[in-house]
């Protein structure tokens, strides 16, 4: 995969440390998948942007309501944006994307 911008120049504006973006493998799995569907056309980042603004948008309407904890970082935000551009897209439906969270919590798989 390559990109055309420097992962500073698509961070920018966000709440990430441009220095250290990533926490965990998986947080910097869900960025080269997002990445990887704008280069290959499957959507462009302001679209992947729109959803994202909505789940932080949610989470702080809930944060500011009592409604979940504090805590969830950028990357849960992230990873349930790129979830809802998949859904949007037709590329994954609700009970597809159900079954395989499902087998990746089995700690026998």
């Amino acid at each position: 995969m390559s990109s055309n911008r420097p992962i500073s120049q698509l961070l920018a504006g966000t709440c990430v440390d441009p220095d250290r973006p990533f926490s965990a493998p998986w947080e910097a799995l869900a960025f080269a998948i997002a990445l990887e569907l704008t280069e290959r056309g499957l959507c462009t980042w302001n679209e992947f942007r729109r959803h994202l603004i909505e789940r932080i948008g949610q989470a702080d309407q809930a944060r500011a309501h009592g409604w979940i904890e504090a805590g969830e970082g950028y990357y849960t935000h992230f990873l349930l944006a790129l979830e809802d551009l998949l859904r949007e897209k037709g590329v994954v439906d609700s009970s597809a994307l159900a079954a395989k969270m499902l087998e990746l919590g089995d700690p026998d798989h």
